[in-house]
């Protein structure tokens, strides 16, 4: 939204009240140059009671000419620091879905997880959102029953089509 670089700014400065400052700058990716340069410059000399976390999807591939953003914001952050890369395929959406309403503090059966997986679709933003909204409408109940994803969720899941085209078209028998 253009304000990264206000994260990066306030990055480089003392806490106040704190002997660590937390800097979060999400879709990464979504940057201009001038952002990716600026998250290198600081990658060389980084605050040393700062944590910067930086996330985001995948960096479009470069055209002719254009810098690999990825590549060189992941290998200056490996020289300072922890780069890990995730994959969505990594993610299950089951279990997921039940993790994430435990940290909500409700419980999810499996079944009911397999569900709101069937409604929602398998992305985690998806499901975490969703999970949410099942949070507040359940309430004072611990529980995230099947009547409450009915009453709640968006039918939003994409056919297995989409799931096949992509094996294929990656070579996934």
């Amino acid at each position: 939204d253009g304000r990264a670089a206000d994260g990066l700014s306030t990055a480089r400065t003392i806490p106040m009240m704190a002997d660590r400052r937390l800097v979060v700058i999400r879709e990464l990716e979504e940057g201009d140059s001038a952002l990716h340069e600026a998250v290198v410059d600081y990658a060389a000399d980084p605050s040393p009671s700062t944590v910067l976390i930086l996330t985001g999807s995948k960096f479009k591939a470069p055209r002719k000419g254009q810098k690999a953003w990825g590549t060189r914001i992941t290998n200056a952050v490996k020289k300072v620091g922890v780069a890990v890369n995730f994959k969505l395929s990594d993610v299950r959406p089951v279990p997921f879905a039940v993790e994430q309403a435990r940290a909500l503090g409700k419980t999810l059966g499996r079944r009911e997880a397999e569900l709101l997986v069937h409604v929602v679709g398998g992305d985690p933003g998806l499901l975490a959102s969703e999970l949410e909204k099942l949070s507040l409408y359940v309430g004072r109940d611990t529980s995230i029953g099947s009547e409450a994803i009915a009453a709640v969720c968006s039918v939003v899941a994409e056919q297995d089509g989409w799931e096949l085209t992509g094996a294929l078209a990656s070579g996934n028998a």
